[in-house]
């Protein structure tokens, strides 16, 4: 048999299998919401757990744009909706000299968004009282770290935190790894942005960069900024969708994609191992790699 067919077989019976583990971890997942006491339900997730089929990290709940920020045009200047607090030294702490971030989530609700301020102000006082003790904030040096083990939660009743920064500042630094949650962030300025999410969701607007990377797994990132050097995004079964100034012209590419689909512009490349690369001579690379999900990289 000649290895062209002999690959073919293979990819065919790899999705056949996951085609069936998908279809009983959905018919399982959706009777959750039919059982009639919680205990009935930690039994069945704890079932799957021990199966490998929900995975310990689980997005519990459908984000609603309206339990979010408002990004709206303002006179100008943006309308978030919120305010930062007092701090008080316990729910709302205040940090000086800090010049990167570090958000290690495994399923919270986090947003950044900028203030007219001169302290970095973190606010878990929106948080579910249960949420609050799972999450732990540290500054080293100029390094401010947030890490939450929390692997559960959703937006009702506005279980947000909040980190507020200074208007214009700029960051050396932000790393992100929403496992399950969520992180939204507007008009940040830094120099290295890394973000990473497993089944949870990130979205990025007005973000200013000098390199980006970009690493999804079965969730969703969203980014929409300037970018002066490169990025570099991956994305396994779940989407990106990536959106900068200019036109296709302006980047320089290193596109890979396996049984997904890489759309570049008004174009999109798909197949098995499809390979394409494409010098500008703009001097910014935007290397993409694909597996079976989604990577859109659009211009305004």
């Amino acid at each position: 048999m000649k290895k062209r067919w002999k690959i073919f077989w293979i990819v065919c019976a790899v999705l056949t299998a996951a085609g069936i583990i998908l279809a009983a971890a959905g018919t399982a997942l959706g009777g959750l919401t039919m059982l009639r006491s919680e205990n009935d339900e930690t039994f069945v997730e704890s079932v799957l757990d021990s199966l490998g089929i929900r995975g310990r990290t689980t997005v519990t709940y459908q984000s609603d744009p309206d339990d979010l920020p408002e990004l709206s045009e303002d006179g100008g200047s943006k309308d978030y909706g919120y305010v930062p607090d007092t701090p008080d030294g316990e729910l709302v702490t205040a940090y000086d000299g800090i010049s990167e971030l570090n958000l290690d989530l495994g399923g919270l609700g986090v947003c950044i968004i900028p203030y007219d301020g001169d302290q970095i102000i973190v606010d878990i006082s929106r948080l579910r009282a249960d949420l609050r003790n799972d999450v732990n904030i540290e500054q080293n040096g100029g390094e401010l770290e947030l890490k939450a083990a929390t692997r559960k939660w959703n937006t009702n009743g506005g279980s947000i935190a909040y980190i507020s920064v200074p208007r214009g500042i700029l960051f050396e630094s932000i790393a992100a790894d929403v496992k399950a949650g969520l992180l939204e962030m507007a008009d940040i300025e830094v120099n290295e942005l890394s973000v990473k999410v497993g089944a949870g969701q990130i979205v990025a607007e007005s973000v200013s960069a000098e390199s980006l990377e970009a690493d999804c797994g079965a969730g969703q990132i969203t980014f929409s900024g300037d970018i002066t050097l490169g990025a570099d995004i991956n994305c396994d079964v779940g989407e990106v969708l990536f959106t900068t100034p200019g036109t296709v012209d302006d980047y320089d590419y290193e596109l890979s994609c396996s049984l997904g689909e890489i759309t570049l512009g008004e174009r999109a490349y798909s197949g098995f191992s499809n390979k394409v690369n494409i010098d500008n001579e703009s001097g910014r690379l935007i290397k993409a790699e694909c597996d079976m999900g989604s990577i859109k990289i659009m211009f305004e």
